[in-house]
């Protein structure tokens, strides 16, 4: 390798090298996925087969655009737009010069079965329908609403200077805006910036373009830099110092296109939570709006309209809960279908609609304040938008859950089989209860169910969840189904009960005061981890070995492949004891014996083949990697894609791909074993 220094303009500096092109292409590949000019993203981290005639996914960033479109870990790409993906530098090169927002055809292959997806290039931290609106709104709005983010954080106004400028002067910058205005309080003013003057950079970045100045005051590590430094053109001379960025402003000019900012720059929580969160002078105003309609969220022709009407507000005032905000008012709108439904007609539909939510606007201080009503040709359409206030706590957010944190939840679960859907209480007063009582540190309600809600709270706090499964609290309703009772605690939904992340002392406290009458359960605790990759831990006590082999059915019809499961033991404990009990269930009639010898064994059978590894007589992670776990993990296997089964999978888990299962094995007196199932819900 030869290192050379470089300095190739004013503020750069760099080293070159001269390295083998096979990792310049990988260096490349790697440094276009983590940052771009325009800091686009798509979430996919790529490597090759050992072979090196494939390009597969190892990682899927959660909540990236690929997460969006269902791609895993283990596919394999073979192009990307109008670019055949031989390598990870050609996913990057498929991206460049792609809108904020534009549509890309991806051809993937699934365990040897093509598939097609469209990938949303989206703008780092944001979300691929955000991008899509934003760029709509950016050509539809009119001049005043946009923000001009150089004239709000740095005070000055700015125009691209034509590339022209910098060629007759044979500069070795490539372009630049020249400053039109200068405000005189602004940060420009401050340092002797005037107009004339030609802005090439700031920081680390060029400044070429309107895109350019928006992407770096809008940059998270802009209000840690204190000053930042700036390079200007004026005359024949190349100027240079540092400003101190007005960093009140930046929320303002963050603001997407087509948003006026003035509205903007007072929001404190917006989309991803529960509520969103507006300061208004030294108080707090929640916010939250919920559209129902008939035929996908209720149905006119089974259900009272009254009871309809209580859950319009009802699941609003449930979203009030969830932020530990105090109810002061709603809007109701209401879209009519012409002619009524059921022999109900529009004006005896809206006033029973408002009958119904009459009693929950009384009980929790939500007068209905105003609203709109309207007749259309379609389905009834019911939009009610209901604002709280802050107590003297503050609202609590579902982002603040840390490890060691307990996970705790009031009521009982499954009860939406009962139709609690209609009738629940919001808990509102236990929320606010709950917060006087001890801060609470995450706050949810559960609307679409523990499983799912739990996971969405874990990947807010950047966090993972170990839930004890036997402590959930169970409804009557779910017990009495005659089918699995757990399963509809974790996913039926609209339970609208409380989940709560608190310190550990706190919520000790509130299990032993138990301020809330309609009970506070304790289900488990806030890891370190990702909240995705593994949403939930689930611990199932074993008595024998019929109830192994039940939980081995189980695994068998819960697991998609191409799926990994690392197992987890001591000798004896059980592993492939686990194993023979997948098997029977996917229809093995060979014996399934442990590979500890022959280090993997092949199951073929009518429904998803098995490969069964055994790394308990390997020394290093060169003999795992020789055996060609890659391809059986990508679903590359002999037979397909398929469960692939690593026996002590602990020993080597830095080789195993993201999404991995664990199950831990543990030995308990007699017969007993808890097992401990990481990344899968059963």
């Amino acid at each position: 390798m030869i290192g050379l220094n470089v300095a190739v303009r004013a503020g750069a500096q760099g080293i070159g090298f001269a390295i083998p092109v096979d990792q310049a292409l990988q260096v490349a590949a790697d440094l276009m996925s983590v940052e771009k000019l325009e800091n686009k993203w798509h979430g996919i981290e790529v490597g090759t087969t050992r072979d090196g005639a494939s390009t597969i996914v190892r990682r899927v960033v959660p909540g990236s655009p690929a997460a969006q479109v269902g791609l895993r870990p283990g596919d394999v790409i073979t192009r990307l737009g109008d670019v055949n993906v031989a390598r990870a530098l050609d996913v990057e090169r498929a991206v460049l010069g792609r809108g904020v927002g534009e549509r890309v055809a991806m051809e993937v292959r699934r365990g040897g079965q093509p598939m097609n997806v469209q990938l949303t290039v989206a703008r780092r931290g944001s979300s691929p329908a955000r991008d899509v609106a934003a760029s709509l709104a950016s050509t539809t709005a009119p001049a005043a609403a946009t923000a001009d983010p150089a004239w709000q954080v740095l005070g000055m106004k700015l125009d691209v200077e034509p590339k022209a400028t910098f060629e007759s002067r044979g500069s070795r910058y490539r372009g630049g805006m020249r400053v039109v205005d200068v405000r005189g309080d602004g940060p420009a003013a401050a340092k002797g910036i005037r107009a004339g003057d030609i802005l090439v950079g700031m920081h680390k970045w060029e400044t070429a373009s309107d895109e350019d100045i928006r992407y770096i005051v809008s940059n998270e590590s802009l209000p840690t830099l204190g000053e930042v430094k700036f390079y200007i053109l004026r005359g024949e001379e190349t100027l240079y110092g540092a400003m101190k960025v007005d960093a009140t402003r930046i929320v303002v000019a963050m603001s997407e296109p087509g948003t006026d900012p003035e509205i903007v720059g007072f929001g404190q929580i917006g989309v991803g939570d529960d509520a969103a969160v507006v300061a208004l002078g030294g108080s707090q105003l929640v916010a939250t709006a919920d559209l129902l309609i008939d035929g996908v969220h209720f149905d006119t022709s089974q259900h009272a309209i009254e009871r309809i009407g209580r859950k319009s507000l009802g699941v609003n005032l449930s979203d009030l809960a969830a932020m530990a905000a105090r109810p002061v008012g709603c809007l109701v709108s209401l879209a009519l279908p012409r002619g009524g439904v059921g022999g109900v007609t529009t004006q005896q539909l809206a006033m029973r609609l408002v009958e119904g939510m009459a009693p929950l606007a009384k009980e929790f201080g939500c007068p209905i304040i105003g609203g709109d009503t309207n007749v259309h040709a379609g389905p009834l359409v019911i939009n009610v938008t209901a604002f709280g206030e802050a107590t003297e706590r503050g609202v609590v957010r579902r982002d603040g859950a840390r490890p060691g944190d307990v996970l705790l939840v009031t009521g009982d679960l499954g009860g939406s089989l009962s139709a609690k859907q209609f009738d629940f209480t919001p808990r509102v007063h236990e929320a606010l209860t709950l917060h006087a009582a001890a801060p609470l540190r995450a706050l949810m309600d559960l609307s679409d169910g523990l499983s799912l809600d739990l996971t969405r709270l874990c990947e807010a706090s950047g966090v993972a969840a170990l839930v004890d499964a036997d402590a959930i609290p169970i409804s009557n309703a779910a017990k009495m189904t005659g089918e699995a009772a757990l399963d509809h605690a974790l996913s039926d939904g609209e339970d609208f009960e409380l989940l709560v992340a608190a310190a550990p002392d706190d919520a000790k406290r509130l299990l032993a005061e138990m301020p809330v009458a309609c009970g506070l359960t304790r289900i488990g605790e806030i890891m370190a981890g990702s909240g995705l990759s593994a949403p939930m831990t689930q611990i199932i006590k074993i008595a024998d070995e019929t109830e192994m082999a039940a939980l081995g059915a189980k695994l068998a019809n819960t697991l998609q492949p191409p799926a990994v499961i690392a197992l987890i033991g001591q000798l004896g404990a059980g592993k492939t004891r686990l194993v023979q009990a997948v098997a029977a269930e996917l229809g093995v009639r060979e014996d399934v014996t442990s590979p500890t010898f022959v280090l993997v064994n092949e199951y073929r059978t009518g429904r998803t083949p098995i490969y069964h590894f055994d790394a308990y007589r390997l020394k290093d992670e060169d003999e795992f990697i020789e055996l060609g776990v890659e391809e059986y993990f990508a679903g590359l296997g002999a037979a397909g894609a398929g469960l692939t089964f690593v026996e002590w999978g602990d020993r080597f888990a830095d080789c195993l791909p993201p999404g991995t299962v664990t199950v831990q094995i543990e030995v308990l007196e007699g017969t007993g074993r808890r097992v401990t199932i990481d990344g899968l819900t059963i």
